[in-house]
Protein backbone atom coordinates (compact mmCIF):
# COMPACT_ATOMS: atom_id res chain seq x y z
CA UNK A 1 0.00 0.00 0.00
CA UNK A 2 1.62 4.02 -1.18
CA UNK A 3 2.17 6.00 1.81
CA UNK A 4 1.32 9.59 1.92
CA UNK A 5 4.21 11.68 1.46
CA UNK A 6 4.01 15.49 3.24
CA UNK A 7 2.30 18.22 0.76
CA UNK A 8 3.35 21.30 2.11
CA UNK A 9 6.08 23.76 0.86
CA UNK A 10 8.77 22.67 3.36
CA UNK A 11 10.77 19.37 3.10
CA UNK A 12 10.39 17.73 6.47
CA UNK A 13 13.69 16.93 9.06
CA UNK A 14 13.94 14.53 11.94
CA UNK A 15 16.06 14.30 14.75
CA UNK A 16 15.52 12.61 18.30
CA UNK A 17 16.22 13.80 21.71
CA UNK A 18 16.25 12.40 25.17
CA UNK A 19 15.76 14.62 28.49
CA UNK A 20 15.64 13.66 31.79
CA UNK A 21 13.18 15.01 34.38
CA UNK A 22 15.21 15.27 37.94
CA UNK A 23 11.96 16.13 39.69
CA UNK A 24 9.86 13.08 39.18
CA UNK A 25 11.01 9.09 39.80
CA UNK A 26 9.44 6.77 37.21
CA UNK A 27 6.18 5.17 38.50
CA UNK A 28 6.09 2.37 36.02
CA UNK A 29 8.43 -0.80 34.85
CA UNK A 30 11.23 -2.12 36.09
CA UNK A 31 12.57 1.15 37.24
CA UNK A 32 9.70 2.26 38.88
CA UNK A 33 10.79 3.97 41.90
CA UNK A 34 14.23 4.07 41.14
CA UNK A 35 15.00 6.52 38.63
CA UNK A 36 13.99 9.54 37.16
CA UNK A 37 11.28 9.92 34.57
CA UNK A 38 13.25 9.58 30.83
CA UNK A 39 11.40 11.20 27.99
CA UNK A 40 12.04 10.52 24.65
CA UNK A 41 11.21 12.93 21.74
CA UNK A 42 11.24 13.06 17.89
CA UNK A 43 11.46 16.18 16.51
CA UNK A 44 9.59 17.35 13.35
CA UNK A 45 10.71 20.51 11.32
CA UNK A 46 11.18 22.60 8.33
CA UNK A 47 14.21 21.48 6.82
CA UNK A 48 16.66 23.67 4.65
CA UNK A 49 15.41 23.00 1.15
CA UNK A 50 19.11 24.45 0.03
CA UNK A 51 21.03 21.77 1.68
CA UNK A 52 18.80 18.76 1.59
CA UNK A 53 20.51 16.64 -0.86
CA UNK A 54 23.14 15.80 1.87
CA UNK A 55 20.68 13.85 3.93
CA UNK A 56 18.75 10.57 3.59
CA UNK A 57 15.86 9.37 4.23
CA UNK A 58 15.36 7.61 7.34
CA UNK A 59 12.95 4.01 8.07
CA UNK A 60 9.75 5.02 8.97
CA UNK A 61 9.27 1.98 11.52
CA UNK A 62 12.60 0.31 13.53
CA UNK A 63 12.92 -2.82 13.82
CA UNK A 64 11.83 -3.34 17.77
CA UNK A 65 8.78 -1.91 16.77
CA UNK A 66 7.87 -3.62 13.46
CA UNK A 67 8.13 -7.16 15.78
CA UNK A 68 6.24 -5.54 18.82
CA UNK A 69 3.32 -4.70 15.95
CA UNK A 70 3.23 -7.97 14.51
CA UNK A 71 3.25 -9.31 18.22
CA UNK A 72 0.71 -7.22 19.11
CA UNK A 73 -1.75 -7.31 15.56
CA UNK A 74 -0.94 -10.98 15.11
CA UNK A 75 0.66 -10.77 11.95
CA UNK A 76 4.19 -10.76 9.85
CA UNK A 77 6.09 -8.25 8.49
CA UNK A 78 9.69 -8.74 7.00
CA UNK A 79 11.60 -5.69 8.43
CA UNK A 80 14.75 -6.22 5.77
CA UNK A 81 12.42 -7.01 2.83
CA UNK A 82 10.31 -3.46 3.37
CA UNK A 83 13.56 -1.87 3.87
CA UNK A 84 14.75 -3.06 0.85
CA UNK A 85 11.69 -1.98 -1.13
CA UNK A 86 11.51 1.28 -0.40
CA UNK A 87 8.31 0.58 1.84
CA UNK A 88 9.64 1.79 4.98
CA UNK A 89 11.06 4.94 4.30
CA UNK A 90 10.31 7.90 6.17
CA UNK A 91 8.63 11.42 5.49
CA UNK A 92 11.62 12.96 6.83
CA UNK A 93 15.28 13.59 6.18
CA UNK A 94 17.48 12.61 9.26
CA UNK A 95 19.19 15.27 10.91
CA UNK A 96 18.50 17.43 8.34
CA UNK A 97 19.95 21.19 8.28
CA UNK A 98 17.46 23.45 10.54
CA UNK A 99 16.53 26.71 8.49
CA UNK A 100 18.71 29.41 9.85
CA UNK A 101 17.16 32.84 10.89
CA UNK A 102 13.70 31.38 10.65
CA UNK A 103 11.57 30.46 13.77
CA UNK A 104 8.29 28.51 13.57
CA UNK A 105 5.12 27.36 16.00
CA UNK A 106 5.39 24.60 18.00
CA UNK A 107 2.74 21.78 18.04
CA UNK A 108 3.67 19.03 21.07
CA UNK A 109 2.36 15.43 20.23
CA UNK A 110 1.96 12.53 22.26
CA UNK A 111 0.96 8.81 21.03
CA UNK A 112 -1.69 7.02 22.31
CA UNK A 113 -1.93 3.63 24.79
CA UNK A 114 0.43 1.13 23.90
CA UNK A 115 1.16 3.40 20.34
CA UNK A 116 4.80 4.45 20.16
CA UNK A 117 6.66 8.00 19.55
CA UNK A 118 6.41 7.79 15.76
CA UNK A 119 2.72 5.98 15.67
CA UNK A 120 1.60 9.04 13.79
CA UNK A 121 4.76 9.59 11.97
CA UNK A 122 2.94 11.12 8.79
CA UNK A 123 0.69 13.50 10.53
CA UNK A 124 3.46 14.99 12.57
CA UNK A 125 5.46 15.03 8.91
CA UNK A 126 2.50 16.95 7.16
CA UNK A 127 2.23 19.68 10.04
CA UNK A 128 6.17 20.01 9.58
CA UNK A 129 5.70 20.73 5.99
CA UNK A 130 3.34 23.09 6.63
CA UNK A 131 5.44 25.24 8.58
CA UNK A 132 5.33 24.00 12.24
CA UNK A 133 8.02 22.29 14.56
CA UNK A 134 6.17 18.85 15.96
CA UNK A 135 7.72 17.35 19.33
CA UNK A 136 6.51 13.76 19.28
CA UNK A 137 7.04 12.73 22.97
CA UNK A 138 7.54 9.07 23.96
CA UNK A 139 5.68 8.22 27.29
CA UNK A 140 7.95 5.19 28.31
CA UNK A 141 6.19 2.09 29.57
CA UNK A 142 2.51 2.84 27.91
CA UNK A 143 4.41 2.80 24.34
CA UNK A 144 4.69 -0.33 23.16
CA UNK A 145 8.58 0.35 22.71
CA UNK A 146 10.81 3.61 23.42
CA UNK A 147 13.90 4.17 22.41
CA UNK A 148 16.45 6.60 24.22
CA UNK A 149 19.62 8.22 22.54
CA UNK A 150 22.03 6.65 24.50
CA UNK A 151 20.74 2.65 22.86
CA UNK A 152 18.42 2.21 25.97
CA UNK A 153 14.72 1.35 26.09
CA UNK A 154 11.49 0.50 27.88
CA UNK A 155 9.44 -1.89 26.90
CA UNK A 156 5.33 -1.51 27.20
CA UNK A 157 4.66 -2.16 30.75
CA UNK A 158 2.35 -5.60 30.56
CA UNK A 159 0.61 -4.25 34.55
CA UNK A 160 -0.71 -1.31 32.60
CA UNK A 161 -3.39 -3.27 30.76
CA UNK A 162 -4.65 -4.66 33.71
CA UNK A 163 -4.60 -1.46 35.44
CA UNK A 164 -6.38 0.70 33.37
CA UNK A 165 -9.78 -0.59 33.90
CA UNK A 166 -10.31 -2.14 37.63
CA UNK A 167 -12.20 -4.56 38.20
CA UNK A 168 -11.78 -5.48 34.59
CA UNK A 169 -14.90 -7.37 33.33
CA UNK A 170 -17.90 -4.77 35.58
CA UNK A 171 -15.31 -2.09 34.30
CA UNK A 172 -15.44 -3.13 30.72
CA UNK A 173 -18.98 -4.03 30.78
CA UNK A 174 -19.50 -0.09 31.99
CA UNK A 175 -17.27 1.31 29.27
CA UNK A 176 -19.47 -0.19 26.75
CA UNK A 177 -22.54 0.25 28.01
CA UNK A 178 -21.14 3.77 27.77
CA UNK A 179 -20.60 3.65 24.04
CA UNK A 180 -23.86 3.27 23.48
CA UNK A 181 -25.60 5.43 25.87
CA UNK A 182 -27.96 8.30 24.29
CA UNK A 183 -28.30 11.71 25.92
CA UNK A 184 -27.58 15.38 25.70
CA UNK A 185 -23.85 15.99 26.41
CA UNK A 186 -24.11 17.11 29.88
CA UNK A 187 -26.00 13.88 30.38
CA UNK A 188 -23.31 11.58 28.96
CA UNK A 189 -20.37 13.32 30.81
CA UNK A 190 -22.02 12.80 33.87
CA UNK A 191 -22.16 9.19 32.97
CA UNK A 192 -18.75 9.10 32.05
CA UNK A 193 -17.40 10.96 34.62
CA UNK A 194 -18.99 8.28 37.18
CA UNK A 195 -18.02 5.67 35.27
CA UNK A 196 -13.92 6.83 35.34
CA UNK A 197 -14.36 7.39 39.08
CA UNK A 198 -15.56 3.78 39.85
CA UNK A 199 -13.20 2.19 37.46
CA UNK A 200 -10.38 4.35 36.19
CA UNK A 201 -8.59 6.14 38.01
CA UNK A 202 -5.36 4.52 37.16
CA UNK A 203 -6.02 6.42 34.08
CA UNK A 204 -6.90 9.43 35.09
CA UNK A 205 -3.58 9.55 37.50
CA UNK A 206 -1.45 8.69 34.35
CA UNK A 207 -3.24 11.31 32.89
CA UNK A 208 -1.92 13.85 35.12
CA UNK A 209 2.10 11.95 34.39
CA UNK A 210 1.40 12.74 30.93
CA UNK A 211 0.36 16.11 31.09
CA UNK A 212 3.84 16.80 33.42
CA UNK A 213 5.36 15.11 30.55
CA UNK A 214 4.84 17.43 27.84
CA UNK A 215 5.11 20.81 30.52
CA UNK A 216 8.27 19.04 31.02
CA UNK A 217 9.14 19.08 27.60
CA UNK A 218 7.71 22.05 26.53
CA UNK A 219 10.07 23.58 29.34
CA UNK A 220 13.06 22.10 27.88
CA UNK A 221 12.40 23.37 24.42
CA UNK A 222 12.42 26.72 25.41
CA UNK A 223 15.70 26.26 26.75
CA UNK A 224 17.53 24.55 23.40
CA UNK A 225 15.17 25.30 20.74
CA UNK A 226 14.33 28.79 21.16
CA UNK A 227 16.87 29.50 17.79
CA UNK A 228 13.86 27.47 15.72
CA UNK A 229 10.55 28.02 17.55
CA UNK A 230 8.41 30.91 17.49
CA UNK A 231 7.47 30.75 21.27
CA UNK A 232 5.52 34.22 21.26
CA UNK A 233 2.60 32.99 19.22
CA UNK A 234 1.85 30.37 22.06
CA UNK A 235 2.25 26.57 21.59
CA UNK A 236 -0.62 23.96 20.12
CA UNK A 237 -1.24 20.54 21.51
CA UNK A 238 -2.88 17.68 19.98
CA UNK A 239 -2.51 13.45 20.13
CA UNK A 240 -4.28 10.32 19.74
CA UNK A 241 -6.06 8.65 22.36
CA UNK A 242 -5.05 9.23 25.76
CA UNK A 243 -2.49 11.72 23.82
CA UNK A 244 -5.43 13.72 22.70
CA UNK A 245 -7.14 13.60 26.14
CA UNK A 246 -3.44 14.91 27.13
CA UNK A 247 -3.83 17.77 24.49
CA UNK A 248 -7.22 18.86 26.29
CA UNK A 249 -5.49 18.98 29.74
CA UNK A 250 -2.55 21.00 29.05
CA UNK A 251 -5.03 23.58 27.43
CA UNK A 252 -6.14 23.61 30.72
CA UNK A 253 -2.74 23.49 32.62
CA UNK A 254 -0.38 26.04 30.74
CA UNK A 255 -0.83 29.39 29.62
CA UNK A 256 1.60 28.27 26.44
CA UNK A 257 -0.91 26.17 25.28
CA UNK A 258 -3.40 28.31 23.13
CA UNK A 259 -5.02 26.20 21.35
CA UNK A 260 -5.54 22.30 21.12
CA UNK A 261 -6.92 18.75 19.31
CA UNK A 262 -7.97 15.35 20.89
CA UNK A 263 -8.20 12.57 18.31
CA UNK A 264 -10.25 9.87 19.42
CA UNK A 265 -9.51 10.22 22.91
CA UNK A 266 -11.91 10.02 26.20
CA UNK A 267 -11.57 13.01 28.28
CA UNK A 268 -9.82 11.10 31.71
CA UNK A 269 -9.43 13.79 34.14
CA UNK A 270 -10.75 15.73 37.09
CA UNK A 271 -12.53 19.11 35.42
CA UNK A 272 -15.03 19.72 38.26
CA UNK A 273 -15.40 23.94 38.00
CA UNK A 274 -13.08 24.39 35.09
CA UNK A 275 -13.93 26.54 31.67
CA UNK A 276 -12.13 26.16 28.76
CA UNK A 277 -11.09 28.98 27.47
CA UNK A 278 -8.81 28.31 24.58
CA UNK A 279 -10.02 26.84 21.01
CA UNK A 280 -10.79 22.61 20.68
CA UNK A 281 -11.00 20.42 18.39
CA UNK A 282 -12.58 17.28 19.09
CA UNK A 283 -12.05 14.59 16.51
CA UNK A 284 -14.18 11.35 16.76
CA UNK A 285 -14.81 7.73 15.89
CA UNK A 286 -18.41 6.92 15.45
CA UNK A 287 -18.07 4.70 18.49
CA UNK A 288 -16.44 7.08 21.12
CA UNK A 289 -18.78 10.05 20.25
CA UNK A 290 -20.62 9.73 23.98
CA UNK A 291 -17.41 9.59 25.83
CA UNK A 292 -15.85 12.37 23.69
CA UNK A 293 -18.54 15.65 25.12
CA UNK A 294 -16.85 17.45 27.45
CA UNK A 295 -15.63 20.23 25.14
CA UNK A 296 -18.92 21.08 24.32
CA UNK A 297 -19.53 21.93 28.15
CA UNK A 298 -18.08 25.07 30.10
CA UNK A 299 -16.24 26.74 27.27
CA UNK A 300 -15.58 30.01 26.16
CA UNK A 301 -14.08 29.70 22.58
CA UNK A 302 -15.28 27.98 19.45
CA UNK A 303 -15.12 24.26 19.73
CA UNK A 304 -15.10 21.83 16.46
CA UNK A 305 -16.27 18.41 16.05
CA UNK A 306 -15.32 16.08 13.34
CA UNK A 307 -16.85 12.60 13.55
CA UNK A 308 -14.97 10.24 11.13
CA UNK A 309 -17.38 7.31 10.37
CA UNK A 310 -16.92 4.07 9.31
CA UNK A 311 -13.17 3.97 11.28
CA UNK A 312 -11.82 1.83 14.53
CA UNK A 313 -9.98 3.71 17.28
CA UNK A 314 -6.95 2.73 16.00
CA UNK A 315 -7.04 3.72 12.52
CA UNK A 316 -6.19 6.94 13.66
CA UNK A 317 -2.68 6.11 13.61
CA UNK A 318 -0.10 5.39 11.00
CA UNK A 319 -1.39 1.86 11.49
CA UNK A 320 -4.32 1.98 9.13
CA UNK A 321 -1.43 2.31 6.20
CA UNK A 322 0.07 -1.05 7.26
CA UNK A 323 -3.20 -3.13 8.38
CA UNK A 324 -6.16 -1.99 5.81
CA UNK A 325 -8.54 -4.88 7.41
CA UNK A 326 -11.13 -3.70 7.72
CA UNK A 327 -11.92 -5.84 11.00
CA UNK A 328 -8.95 -4.09 12.94
CA UNK A 329 -9.21 -0.82 10.83
CA UNK A 330 -12.62 -0.06 9.41
CA UNK A 331 -13.34 0.67 6.18
CA UNK A 332 -12.88 4.49 5.48
CA UNK A 333 -9.74 4.68 2.98
CA UNK A 334 -6.15 4.67 4.64
CA UNK A 335 -6.09 8.17 2.51
CA UNK A 336 -9.44 9.90 2.97
CA UNK A 337 -8.86 9.21 6.56
CA UNK A 338 -5.10 10.97 6.31
CA UNK A 339 -6.12 13.70 4.32
CA UNK A 340 -9.73 15.27 6.53
CA UNK A 341 -6.93 14.38 9.61
CA UNK A 342 -4.64 16.67 8.41
CA UNK A 343 -6.76 19.45 7.09
CA UNK A 344 -8.48 19.48 10.84
CA UNK A 345 -5.12 20.14 11.96
CA UNK A 346 -3.40 22.41 9.51
CA UNK A 347 -6.75 24.11 8.92
CA UNK A 348 -7.22 24.60 13.15
CA UNK A 349 -3.20 25.35 13.76
CA UNK A 350 -3.20 28.13 11.07
CA UNK A 351 -5.90 29.96 12.49
CA UNK A 352 -5.04 30.21 16.00
CA UNK A 353 -1.18 29.49 16.10
CA UNK A 354 -0.31 31.60 12.64
CA UNK A 355 -3.67 33.76 13.33
CA UNK A 356 -4.62 33.36 9.74
CA UNK A 357 -8.14 34.97 8.29
CA UNK A 358 -9.71 31.69 7.59
CA UNK A 359 -13.23 29.61 8.15
CA UNK A 360 -13.00 26.44 9.35
CA UNK A 361 -14.66 24.03 7.31
CA UNK A 362 -14.52 20.26 6.88
CA UNK A 363 -15.85 19.03 3.94
CA UNK A 364 -19.18 16.54 4.14
CA UNK A 365 -19.38 12.99 3.18
CA UNK A 366 -20.24 9.82 3.62
CA UNK A 367 -16.76 9.28 5.74
CA UNK A 368 -16.64 12.46 7.34
CA UNK A 369 -19.39 14.87 9.82
CA UNK A 370 -18.34 18.54 10.51
CA UNK A 371 -19.76 20.98 12.93
CA UNK A 372 -19.18 23.90 15.31
CA UNK A 373 -20.07 24.51 18.72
Amino acid sequence: MSTPSPSGMYPVGSKTYTFVDSSRLEQLGPKALKEQRKLSVRMYYPADVSTISNFKKDYLISREVMNAMAKEFFFKMDYDKKCQSGENEAPYFKDADFIKNEKFPLILFSHGFKSYREGNTFLCAELASYGYVVLSIGHPYEAMYTSFDDGTSALWDSSVMKRQIKPFIPGLLAMRKLQKKKGTPEDLYAAFVEVQNKYNRFLVERQKEWTMDSLFILEQAKKEFADIIDFSVGAGATGHSLGGSTAYSLCHASEDIICGINIDGGLFGDYEGKTMTKPFFQICSENNLSVETKPMLNKTQPVYYATFKQIKHIAFADVKFFMPNPIITGKIPAGVMHENLCKCHVDFFDKYLKKKELDINITESKFIHFECF
